[in-house]
């Protein structure tokens, strides 16, 4: 005799699942930091910057990390396309994740456009690029905090 899984253990199973995803720690930010250490940079991790919690943060540099998982961001739908992402979802389920992800990317490029609004720069890194190469990940970070600390620092006199 075949048991039939009920609507409730379903969705107790997905609720469980989801609850395992991590939101800090991840294999992407992990492999991020050790990169970033052997390049001795000094950073933090999980700071609170207006309204958001970056990955990474140069405080004195201004400039902010962000290693996007690849599902939860949408490099699918940003890279093949919608129709590509919402036909890589069932029928029953197509709805609730093809709207989430979308409501994800608004954030980040809300995000984003605050953060740079208040003078901060902003690298947004793909988990899975990351895990393939973290020392590219850090060269790209390395490069960016070097064309920072190149510019002149505006004082105020200058800006009257």
């Amino acid at each position: 005799m075949k048991l039939r899984a009920s609507k409730r253990s379903s969705a107790a199973g997905v609720s469980n699942r989801m609850r395992a995803v991590r939101r800090t720690g991840t294999d992407g930010e992990l492999q991020l930091e050790i990169a970033l250490r052997r390049a001795r940079l000094r950073f933090r991790t999980h700071m609170a910057v207006l309204n958001c919690r970056p990955d990474v943060v140069f405080t004195t540099d201004r400039l902010i990390v962000f290693v996007d998982g690849d599902f939860w961001h949408g490099r699918l739908m940003l890279e093949s396309g919608p129709t590509a992402f919402e036909n890589s979802f069932t029928e029953h389920s197509r709805a609730f994740w093809v709207a989430k992800i979308k409501r994800n990317i608004a954030r980040d490029l809300r995000q984003v456009r605050i953060l740079r609004r208040h003078g901060w720069s902003v690298v947004r890194l793909w988990e899975k690029d990351v895990l393939n190469n973290p020392s590219a990940a850090a060269a790209i970070i390395c490069q960016r905090i070097r064309k920072r600390r190149s510019k002149p620092l505006l004082r105020h006199e200058d800006a009257v």
